[in-house]
């Protein structure tokens, strides 16, 4: 919970181990906090797990949570027990070995000044430097997908309450237009190449990747219905906060595990993805990584408001939470503290969602509302 300038980013060890379960031959890896200057993310690896000789371009700390790993530090071998924690600084090579399973909590630290600031760090790691390409790649382009929804988005809300039908036609056939095409054709070819990959590795989370896409088509349908302005505008801020999380659990969950088997290539399965797309896969300059295969992924979709006009805001809000399900989440940015609408929010979904302040003005108000943990 952030409390002006602090956040707790964890309140018991054992609760932290146990939110990323070590997986049989498996290296896994999740951000859990993202702040000014820092970010931290949770490593867990079964015993006999590798992490190849890599580079991190920000000074990071790496401690041992439970079990015992070793870091090869430049040819030198440095043990840790549980509770170890170690420093390196920027663009040290290093590599990683689980002696046992092993927990592990990483802290990296703003990058170098040589490289361009990320807005975000969780871990993906990669087994070759092809494959971090890749990665690098696969989610520039999720970034370009991201942008132009949103300007689609924005254009539809601002035509919503404008009374001109035609103008709010015109938007809604835009983006209708828009995912029926690039959009969908992205996603059904990361699906027809990342499932069969995933599937003898882990099928539940190529059932998850099928359950998703077909989750963004439910709210396409919803978008393409006729009705009220309002029910276009929320649905169409619903579908931004589907596709956002369909990309993050292809960025969160699907490429940590293709990248990091070594029976794959992760820049041949990109390169099938290019060719269903017949070359028109994007890539943007600016896209940030790592030479270690540690690359900056979009945060929980951001639902700027203030852009938002105020007849419909409340209503968008809602849509926008409606298309939320377990283990997701979005950012709400409000121009002022949303105290009436977080008690909106609690009259309609009682205790379904956790709220936590990351930002309390004095320009704009950031919370972050995530489904509860049941249990």
């Amino acid at each position: 919970m952030a409390e002006g300038t602090h956040t707790l980013v964890a309140g018991d060890a054992e609760k932290l181990v146990r939110a990323l379960p070590v997986e049989t031959g498996a290296v896994r890896s999740r951000r859990i906090f993202k702040g000014a200057g820092a970010s931290v993310a949770r490593l867990s690896l079964d015993a006999g797990q590798v992490m190849k000789e890599h580079v991190a371009t920000a000074p990071i700390l790496v401690q041992v949570l439970a079990g015992r790993a070793a870091l090869d530090i430049g040819g030198e071998r440095v043990e840790l027990p549980a509770g170890a924690l170690i420093h390196l600084d920027a663009n040290v090579p290093h590599s990683v070995e689980a002696l046992s399973e092993a927990h592990l909590l990483l802290t990296r630290f703003e990058r170098a000044p040589a490289v361009p600031a990320p807005g975000s760090a969780p871990v993906v790691l990669a087994s070759s430097g092809a494959d971090s390409g890749a990665v690098e790649r696969i989610t520039a382009r999720h970034a370009e997908l991201s942008g132009a929804l949103a300007g689609l988005t924005a254009r539809l809300l601002e035509t919503a309450t404008s009374g001109d039908e035609r103008r709010l036609g015109l938007a809604r056939a835009a983006l209708l237009d828009w995912c029926r095409g690039p959009l969908s054709q992205h996603l059904d070819a990361e699906r027809t190449v990342f499932g069969p990959a995933l599937r003898p590795i882990d099928g539940d989370l190529a059932d998850r990747l099928t359950r998703e896409r077909e989750s963004v088509d439910t709210v396409l349908a919803r978008l393409a219905e006729p009705g009220e302005p309002t029910e276009a505008a929320t649905a169409a801020v619903a579908l931004r906060v589907r596709v956002a999380h369909h990309l993050r659990v292809v960025e969160d969950s699907a490429l940590p595990v293709l990248a990091a088997t070594t029976r794959l290539s992760l820049a041949s399965l990109l390169a099938d993805v290019e060719t269903l797309l017949d070359g028109r896969t994007g890539v943007a300059a600016d896209a940030a990584t790592c030479a270690c295969g540690v690359v900056d992924d979009p945060e929980l979709p951001e639902l700027d408001v203030r852009t938002v006009p105020h007849a419909i805001r409340h209503a968008t809000v809602f849509g926008a939470l409606d298309a939320v399900t377990a283990g997701q989440g979005l950012i709400l940015v409000a121009p002022h503290d949303p105290l009436p609408l977080l008690a909106q929010i609690e009259q309609r979904a009682p205790g379904r969602f956790s709220v936590s302040y990351l930002e309390r003005g004095p320009e704009a108000w950031r919370l972050q509302l995530v489904p509860s943990q049941v249990g």
